[in-house]
This record gives C-alpha cells, structure tokens and sequence, in this order.
C-alpha cells in the first residue's frame, strides 16, 4: 500500500527555510506540500485520510472510491479540515494521471489493490 508513498517521500528533501518546511525534489523547488491522492475510502482509507491530514507538509489533492458518496464524504472532511476542497472522482485512474499529485495512497479492496497499485507504478 505504501510503496510507491515511501518511494516518492524517499526522493525528497526537506529544508527549513524562513520558519517554513520547504521539499525539493532533485534541484527543482516544488511548493511546500507534498500533494497526496487517496484510492478507495472504505473503513481503512477512511483512516489513512485522517492520519494524513495531520502530517505537516502534506495536502490532500484528490480523493477517489467507487462508491459516491464516499468520495463526497471524504472530500467534505478534507474541505473542512485543511479548508482545501480536493479533486473527487470514482474513477482512480484519473487521479493516476494527475500531473500535480506526488503519490497515491492505495487503501482498496485485495480483489482490485494489486491492480490499482501495478497501474499507480507505472
């Protein structure tokens, strides 16, 4: 579930500057969130989503599950924690071919994970 978060958080380097958490990947200054996308919101993803909202650094950009009203849920609790309302869609593979998120946090059923995961590594 975690290793392409892991691979991506691996290759960045964070800096304080002017009392401000700063990452960098390689020798391009990106902003000073990490941008994360989370797949499926059943009761695992539910609580990744929380966990994650309480990194320093980090900003939920896009949210996605099967299910509709999960992805309202979610993005909802997002909006109102970070006052940022992130991208919802219940198709994962748009969220794959965002050009902004940095990684994705996978948090599907086992009957479709292994897929979404081959595909989030591609």
């Amino acid at each position: 579930m975690l290793i392409k978060l892991r691979a991506k958080l691996y290759s960045y380097v964070t800096l304080k500057e002017e009392s401000e958490t700063i990452i960098y990947k390689g020798e391009t200054k990106l902003d000073n969130k990490l941008k994360i996308g989370v797949i499926g919101l059943g009761h695992r993803g539910e609580g990744l989503l929380s966990t994650i909202m309480q990194i320093d650094g980090v900003i939920i950009s896009a949210v996605s599950d099967h299910y509709e009203d999960r992805c309202a849920k979610a993005a909802e609790t997002v909006q109102s924690a970070s006052g940022n309302k992130p991208y919802s869609t219940c198709d994962y593979r748009e969220i794959l071919s965002m050009e902004d998120i940095d990684a994705v946090v996978i948090s599907t059923s086992w009957s479709s994970h292994i897929n979404v995961a081959i595909e989030a590594m591609k």
